[in-house]
């Protein structure tokens, strides 16, 4: 009877251990046994990026499955913004563009007046008017200038048996000798129309050979000098002008008082009748001072490193201002040289290479709407600037 007792009570804990194996099979699942399908979110970082991230697309109820079917991953662009709400995008208003100055672009038509310009220097002297017509070769020479009516011209002239100063009518008829000399240059007329200054080589120094004992020589070469003259339109009464040792382009203030030129250093400017000297800029090289029809504002070059370009100067106010300079992706920088004003005042012609050739180029009296000019009527003719301060065009009034 104990015997089968005690089998019993084998038979029941067996019996209870088995219960309780069949129960623990029944449990939930084993995580490592569930899938999540591709389009589960990931969980989100503290710091979100603001920059444009791709996210996947969370599924609205993941589906929790021993053996999942493939589904393909889709992707959604979102930009954060400040709040949960949807931001309507607002493209950024455009400022409305900036109104320029009224420039040289387009106004060919209306421009009035005569130019006068020469090829190169002692080459072919032309005539034009200012809407491109009326091209005309008149003579050979340099340095061309209306006179202030605008019915003669004056220019110098090196070559042949009667170098000198010249003086001719505007259609290229009655040329006449004013003064003989052997090197003149960059005549300039009076306002009355009765006197012309202009620079001419007078004296120098000769070539010098400079020892330093123990050491070497130097050789300096020669140094003409070039100083200022006036002649009478008539060519009966001449003088010498008190000036610096290399005197270049005079030009006349529209009172007749004083002659501006471009000196040893700077800008200076003579007194006709007194000979008083004043310096008016301090620039180690300056050329070609133009000035402007009012008597107020002068252009000229000034040689920055290795080329030329174009200030303005307030007579008035001292006040400087650049109205040339070179693109700073250009290989190298250009030259802009020689300007005129036109006879109104406007605006103001030069000569430039910044195209890699010569060419003749106009411009606001500001420095604005700077483009080639009488581009089409000058096409066949090549200019060249030999870097010698020579004066390649003037701008004068229409011949009555």
């Amino acid at each position: 009877m104990r015997r089968r007792s005690g089998t019993l009570r084998i038979h029941v804990v067996y019996l209870l251990f088995v219960m309780l194996l069949a129960l623990a099979g029944c449990g939930p699942a084993a995580p490592t046994a569930v899938l999540l399908t591709p389009t589960q979110a990931p969980a989100q970082s503290p710091f979100p990026s603001p920059a444009l991230s791709r996210v996947p697309a969370v599924s609205p109820t993941p589906t929790m499955t021993r053996t999942p079917k493939p589904t393909p991953t889709r992707w959604i662009y979102a930009r954060m913004t400040a709040t949960a709400q949807a931001q309507q995008m607002v493209p950024t208003p455009t400022p409305p563009a900036a109104v320029k100055p009224s420039t040289a672009a387009g106004t060919t038509a209306r421009l009035a007046g005569r130019l006068i310009f020469q090829l190169s220097a002692g080459g072919p002297i032309y005539t034009i008017h200012a809407d491109g017509s009326g091209l005309t070769m008149l003579t050979a020479g340099m340095d061309p200038v209306w006179s202030p009516d605008g019915e003669h011209f004056a220019f110098t002239r090196w070559d042949g048996d009667r170098p000198g100063v010249y003086v001719m009518r505007a259609d290229g008829t009655d040329e006449r000798l004013l003064f003989g000399t052997r090197q003149a240059r960059l005549p300039a007329w009076t306002p009355d129309g009765q006197r012309i200054i202009f620079s001419r080589q007078n004296g120098g120094r000769g070539p010098q050979r400079i020892c330093i004992p123990g050491y070497r020589c130097f050789d300096i070469p020669a140094d003409e000098y070039w100083r200022l003259a006036v002649v009478t339109a008539a060519g009966d009464d001449f003088r010498d002008l008190p000036s610096d040792f290399h005197s270049f382009s005079p030009v006349v203030t529209p009172d007749g008082k004083w002659v501006i030129y471009a000196g040893d250093r700077g800008l200076k400017r003579v007194n006709l009748e007194t000979g008083e000297q004043r310096a008016l800029t301090d620039e180690l090289y300056v050329a070609s001072p133009a000035l402007a029809p009012d008597g107020r504002r002068l252009v000229y070059m000034v040689r920055l490193h290795d080329h030329w370009d174009l200030f303005l100067l307030d007579l008035e106010t001292g006040q400087r201002t650049q109205l040339t300079r070179s693109s700073a992706l250009a290989g190298r920088a250009a030259d802009n040289v020689s300007p005129a004003w036109s006879p109104d005042g406007r605006f103001i012609v030069f000569f430039s290479n910044r195209d890699g050739t010569w060419r003749m180029y106009i411009m606001a009296a500001d420095g604005s709407g700077q483009r080639p000019f009488l581009e089409e009527a000058l096409a066949g003719l090549t200019f060249t600037y030999q870097n010698a301060r020579e004066r390649m065009v003037h701008w004068g009034p229409e011949t009555p």
